[in-house]
């Protein structure tokens, strides 16, 4: 499903329930998603030099699922907004018990963009973990279903509908029938989904995880505002992330940094943009809702070179700071 809509453009009542504030010393990811035109030096992606305008709200009140290995929720940068749901992960019978840890990396850097005190979009939400990968990295289409219904039920039961966003970064053309209904299904009952395209460099409907189910599928752009030429790309393509040279949380230890590139991480900058609207427009934002807001606020026409028949749209929180 297109990130376009019917519905009227929404007011988004940003400075209503917060001030806007600025980090300095933010990543050029964070300055590409608050600021309406590319840095004079793109080269300076490895130094946080950057200023990040966001309302004062940042995601609070609202949960940011992560589907993906396992999250270090001990992380310094995480501020005790992190919690276990699930893990598929199980030790050698016959103990069977449940490993939540992140091997891979990968989810931990995933969350940290969507809610890390400094290197977050939505500062103040509150991250929830939903391992579907093994200590190796690897899952399974059963694994992965398990999960996502784990966190849709969750959802669902504690009354985050409008209040929640799923990301799930993994792919790599892993398109199970039962995996792609259980999302539309979500999407059906106003749950938004953000996923990757994927990083093959082809066409994303070939690729990505549920290319017609719904979810928001998200492309990676560079710091000179091109896109990467392993992102995936095409009409199956919703929007763009900042993706390539990220830096972010590292799994190793509770405060260690590390740098990642890909559509899974241009994916949770729109995650945590998705949870900044949820916060400041001060009610809860369904599916439709949120896809209405993200295209009515993004960076249009922006992006330079061949977008391969993808749109011209790069994620935007829509501060009011930022040049128009």
């Amino acid at each position: 499903m297109k990130l376009t809509s019917t519905f009227a453009l929404l007011a988004l009542p940003f400075g209503v329930l917060g001030r806007e504030l600025t980090q300095t010393g933010a990543t050029w990811g964070l300055r590409a998603i608050s600021h309406r035109d590319a840095h004079a030096r793109p080269w300076q992606t490895s130094l946080r030099r950057f200023e990040y305008f966001y309302d004062e709200t940042a995601g609070e009140g609202t949960f940011g699922y992560v589907i993906d290995g396992g999250v270090r929720i001990s992380h310094k940068e995480l501020e005790g907004r992190a919690e276990n749901l699930w893990t598929a992960d199980l030790s050698p019978y016959p103990r069977n018990e449940p490993n939540y840890d992140d091997k891979t990396g990968h989810g931990t850097h995933i969350a940290g963009t969507i809610a890390s005190k400094t290197y977050g979009v939505a500062k103040k939400a509150h991250i929830v973990s939903v391992k579907v990968q093994n200590r190796f990295g690897k899952t399974t289409s059963s694994n992965l279903l398990s999960g996502i219904h784990k966190a849709v039920k969750d959802i669902i039961d504690k009354g985050r509908v409008g209040k929640a966003v799923i990301n799930i970064s993994l792919g790599g053309g892993c398109q199970e029938r039962a995996v792609s209904q259980a999302i539309q299904k979500a999407v059906i009952n106003g749950i938004t989904i953000v996923q990757a395209s994927g990083n093959e460099g082809e066409d994303a409907k070939d690729y990505c995880l549920a290319p017609k189910a719904g979810a928001i599928t998200v492309g990676n752009m560079k710091p000179d505002w091109t896109i990467h030429n392993t992102s995936n790309f095409g009409s199956t393509v919703d929007i763009f992330g900042p993706g390539t040279d990220i830096l972010s949380l590292s799994s190793a230890d509770d405060k260690k940094l590390r740098s990642m590139t890909g559509t899974s991480m241009a994916a949770p900058h729109v995650a945590g943009v998705a949870l900044t609207f949820m916060s400041a427009s001060g009610s809860p934002k369904r599916r439709h809702e949120i896809v209405s807001m993200l295209d009515s606020t993004c960076t249009k026409d922006k992006i330079t070179g061949d977008l391969r028949g993808s749109p011209n749209k790069l994620v935007n929180n829509n501060n009011k700071k930022q040049a128009k």
